[in-house]
């Protein structure tokens, strides 16, 4: 009889498994808040709790120093200087512009999540299999006066109307990742801003006291620093961002790129560093001069492209880094145009899109539509779209390129895989299909629909077994060198101590419970020992070359690892040191 119940369950009538979380009834049956008196009379007795350790700390211990006549001696203090920390680097302008700007951008996007999370009273999930693929939706009913959010954790970001996504008719037809979404700037923008003036205020507030009870006054050179985010941004920019900026804006917002853009997420400075090269790639190119071949697309609908134009400079100003527009360089290709910042970053105008990125990623959007070669005219994007309903307000798009590359995996390392395993996955069916999202609101409450092709998830899982049972030859080495660092470390603890000035053989260690007996046979490698005098020597073959792995390895009392690639043959002191 719960009508939240009914909402959800009539949404998903059909599907045969259905989930259902009361989450109005687990909320009313928490701890109720306390009240504003409890809550000032619990900081009072947290701050004196605190205070008193305070003072508790400040008060020095007599803890005098005794020689063995009784006579106390003054404490000696010895420096001893470590080495020498390297010199940081002195960032480039270039640098130092970008930190500039990033600052300032997210100290403004941190108050998208600034208050309370929103979260539904209910919540209504259903799985079906409709073809060759999972279908995973769900429904988060709302309170009828609630706002309309995307995400119930992110407060301020606002849904917008229903649209059809006109950045896929911009967008370059190879476009691997696409999200896209309709947001209420209006809405958005205001509750931003509303919860940053409060922390501002509160923080304006927070003055240290005198101790007879005064306040500490503000100073002249406070007057910024009370400014929240966003009036500093409009101080330096020299507009409003409500009266100014908003109406040139529309409701689309997107972010495109390729797979490696997932897989490279530090070349937009998110402080996550870009994947190691793999030994093969050991003699191409520096993987870092190619970084910016995968740096995302962000495009903004707008309406009035001449406003947009004009307010560009200006919002530089704002972010902090104005001089950029010294050296600007403006390029005209038929209806599109782009704004190059000295290959440091560029901005675009394309179709009714401003689209951000470096200048390469820009040109390749110029070109798409010039030529009339965009996303929208993918025959695979559109059919995969096909299910959505006219009531979308964000949609997510992964191109069948993730798909083939797990075929390509599973291809790879078929040859190390239990026969049954690899029947099946060689057996699924090759066409490759894309990942679907799509995010509506009714009225009823926020709509998720995911859109998983089966082979792929078939895939996915038979992999996680697959690496379980049998670990990839990669691994294996990794985990031979591990060892062989290991057992050298080991072998020096011994002499030190049970050997009485000699190294143990392997099964002396083991006797010892220094070395583990696993070692011997669950990684894929042959591990062998041999001590004379004042000397060991350890290797580490594969025991079947290929398959459990192809470098050989070995290692002496100097505790480095060699190895080399030998066909299944041990490898000697003559080989390169290794590095995992």
């Amino acid at each position: 009889q719960d009508q939240n119940f009914r909402t959800a369950r009539d949404q998903f009538s059909s599907e045969p498994i259905f989930f259902f979380f009361n989450v109005a009834l687990e909320e009313r049956n928490k701890p109720k808040p306390t009240t504003p008196e409890e809550r000032r009379a619990q900081a009072e007795a947290e701050r004196a709790r605190q205070e008193e350790e305070a003072r508790a700390a400040e008060t020095p211990v007599p803890t005098p120093n005794v020689t063995a006549q009784g006579r106390d001696i003054p404490p000696v203090a010895v420096l001893v200087a470590g080495p020498a920390p390297s010199p940081t680097p002195t960032p480039t302008k270039e640098e130092q512009a970008q930190r500039i700007a990033s600052s300032q951008i997210g100290s403004m996007l941190d108050a998208i999540g600034y208050g309370e999370p929103q979260w539904p009273e209910a919540v209504g999930m259903a799985v079906a299999l409709e073809g060759s693929v999972y279908v995973v939706r769900a429904i988060l009913v709302d309170k009828p006066e609630a706002k309309k959010l995307p995400i119930p954790f992110v407060p301020q970001l606002v849904s917008g109307p229903p649209f059809t996504s006109d950045a896929a008719s911009v967008l370059p037809e190879d476009t691997e990742v696409f999200v896209s979404a309709s947001i209420d700037l209006g809405q958005t923008y205001e509750g931003m801003r509303k919860q940053t003036e409060i922390k501002s205020k509160a923080a304006k507030q927070q003055r240290p006291n005198f101790p007879d009870g005064r306040i500490e006054p503000a100073s002249a050179s406070d007057s910024d620093t009370a400014l929240d985010a966003f009036a500093q941004f409009e101080k330096k920019a020299g507009f409003n961002i409500k009266d100014d900026l908003l109406p040139v804006l529309g409701n689309e917002i997107a972010l495109a790129g390729s797979l490696k853009t997932l897989q490279t997420a530090g070349s937009m400075n998110l402080g996550i560093k870009p994947p190691s090269p793999s030994p093969a790639d050991s003699g191409k190119d520096d993987p870092t001069k190619k970084q910016k071949e995968v740096l995302p697309l962000l495009l903004i609908e707008i309406k009035d492209r001449d406003a947009a134009r004009s307010l560009m400079p200006k919002v530089l100003n704002g972010l902090g880094i104005g001089e950029a527009n010294l050296i600007a360089q403006t390029e005209k290709r038929d209806d599109t145009e782009m704004v190059n910042y000295a290959g440091v970053f560029a901005y675009g105008f394309v179709g009714n899109f401003l689209v951000i990125s470096e200048a390469s990623g820009v040109r390749r959007v110029m070109d798409a539509y010039i030529n009339h070669q965009t996303l929208s005219s993918n025959t695979v994007f559109r059919n995969s779209r096909r299910w959505e309903s006219n009531r979308s307000v964000g949609q997510i798009y992964v191109s069948p390129a993730l798909m083939e590359g797990y075929h390509d995996g599973v291809r790879k390392t078929s040859a190390t895989m239990d026969s049954a395993l690899r029947d099946f996955l060689l057996g699924l069916n090759p066409n490759a299909e894309a990942i679907t999202y799509a995010l509506s609101n009714d009225g009823l409450g926020t709509q998720h629909e995911l859109h998983l092709p089966k082979n792929l998830i078939l895939m996915t899982v038979a992999g996680v077994s697959s690496a379980t049972k049998n670990p990839p030859p990669e691994q294996n080495e990794m985990i031979a060198i591990s060892m062989l660092q290991y057992f050298a470390n080991q072998e020096t603890a011994y002499k030190a101590g049970a050997g009485k000035g000699n190294y143990g053989s392997l099964q002396q260690l083991v006797d010892a419970k220094m070395f583990p007996l696993e070692a011997f046979d669950k990684y894929g490698y042959k591990i062998d020992a041999t001590v004379m005098g004042d000397q060991f020597e350890a290797t580490a073959i594969p025991r079947e070359y290929g398959k459990n792995g192809k470098r050989s390895f070995f290692v002496d009392k100097s505790g480095v690892v060699r190895g080399d690639d030998h066909g299944g043959a041990p490898a000697t002191i003559a080989d390169k040191p290794v590095q995992q």
